[in-house]
């Protein structure tokens, strides 16, 4: 499946993979040279300097993950000339773990299930997700 389409047809104004080398530059090419107002980085790790590139000035950027590894190397020097905000955030709390949930059971959220698998095939499931291929989520079923 074709990821940038995928995310084109959900109503994206235009997608940037970050694994290109020039990803700061095209973000900046859609933004007409700002960059993007807030970064919202699920990873961490190795994409904090993409977030760092891609924020415009005085932009945010929200860490919420440390899938990519918990510590960076960073050059200050970037974050105070640009006046970048850098915030920290935690799992949902109880409460916000509820609304989502009561969302999802009167169909307010539509997640997106790219493959189904049965609990027998946890292991090809495992090696669907590692390989990244799949658009949405991999579910597994008893």
């Amino acid at each position: 499946p074709d990821k940038t389409q995928a995310v084109l047809d959900a109503g994206a104004d235009a997608v940037v993979n970050y694994k290109d080398p020039d990803a700061a530059a095209q973000i900046r090419a859609h933004t007409g040279g700002t960059g993007v107002d807030t970064v919202l980085d699920n990873v961490g790790g190795p994409m904090v300097p993409l977030a760092i590139q891609a924020a415009r000035l005085g932009g945010r950027i929200v860490l919420s993950a440390i899938m990519g590894g918990r510590t960076i190397e960073l050059h200050i020097n970037d974050i105070f000339s640009k006046h970048l905000d850098i915030l920290g955030t935690r799992a949902a709390t109880r409460r916000e773990q509820e609304l989502v949930l009561d969302f999802a059971a009167r169909g307010q959220i539509a997640p997106v299930i790219g493959a189904r698998y049965p609990l027998t095939e946890a292991a090809d499931a495992h090696a669907a997700l590692d390989a990244g291929a799949h658009v949405g989520k991999i579910v597994l079923v008893p």
